[in-house]
């Protein structure tokens, strides 16, 4: 079935025909159009909200899964497309365990430094770090628990996906149809830019579409995606009806 959506083909080969180059670019020319494609793609994925003058996250980005903690295990590594953190760890019992609360990487590392003994139970604060740097994948992320797991304890989360670089011809870029016309008109502004060393119409245009797209998207995204403040404003956040003992495990 036939699609609006455009490919990584079909956009370069659109900026190599506005510049005068054909729609059938090669060589040094081909490298050119696919570099301009993919800095637009960049931008669009991290646009700046005019209205704002803030960082808009697209909603298409937002990526929900669930982690599975092992007993005996405190540091896991987020999948590799990970970028941030959107709404936090919600456990899967919530009538059971309360949801792990965000502390610094220091004080993670510090509670579990200083513990003479080891401290097992669920869950209770969690810190996000940089983790391995691998140069086929780029930075990993990881969380780091405290205490202990000393079970199996399953948590919803959802974070912001980093998509993958584009290759084939025939990929596709992310957000669907309205995403890659946005796209197509930010790489002929890019172009503009570079033959110009201005932005002009393609520019213009290029904002106008981002602009619609982003109140669209804002209109179909929650206004909150839970608490985010400080939990000593609410003492019954901590409320519980049954937790697991933290138990201590002596070196």
């Amino acid at each position: 079935m036939a699609s609006l959506k455009l490919t990584y083909s079909e956009v370069y080969n659109q900026v190599s025909d506005y510049l005068g180059k054909g729609l059938t670019p090669a060589g040094a020319d081909l490298t050119r159009m696919k570099s301009i494609t993919l800095r637009a793609y960049r931008k669009f994925l991290y646009p700046i909200n005019p209205a704002t003058g803030k960082h808009h996250l697209w909603s298409f980005l937002h990526y929900p899964t669930v982690l599975t903690t092992i007993a005996g295990q405190y540091i896991y590594e987020f999948p590799d497309d990970f970028s941030s953190l959107i709404v936090s760890f919600t456990s899967t019992d919530t009538q059971t365990y309360i949801n792990p609360i965000p502390k610094s990487v220091w004080q993670i590392l510090n509670m579990h430094t200083i513990a003479t003994t080891v401290t097992t139970s669920y869950p209770q604060f969690y810190a996000i770090r940089a983790g391995r740097y691998i140069k086929e994948i780029g930075q990993k992320y990881e969380v780091v628990f405290w205490p202990e797991p000393d079970s199996n304890y399953i948590y919803e989360y959802t974070y912001e996906i980093e998509p993958p670089a584009l290759s084939a011809t025939t990929d596709y870029f992310v957000g669907g149809a309205r995403a890659s016309e946005a796209i197509l008109q930010l790489a002929l502004a890019e172009a503009e830019l570079q033959e110009e060393e201005k932005g002009g119409v393609q520019y213009q245009e290029a904002q106008r579409i981002v602009m619609a797209m982003i109140s669209a998207d804002n209109r179909n995204t929650p206004k909150s995606v839970g608490y985010n403040g400080d939990p000593s404003m609410y003492p019954e956040t901590r409320g519980y009806t049954h937790i697991s003992e933290v138990t201590y495990t002596t070196d």
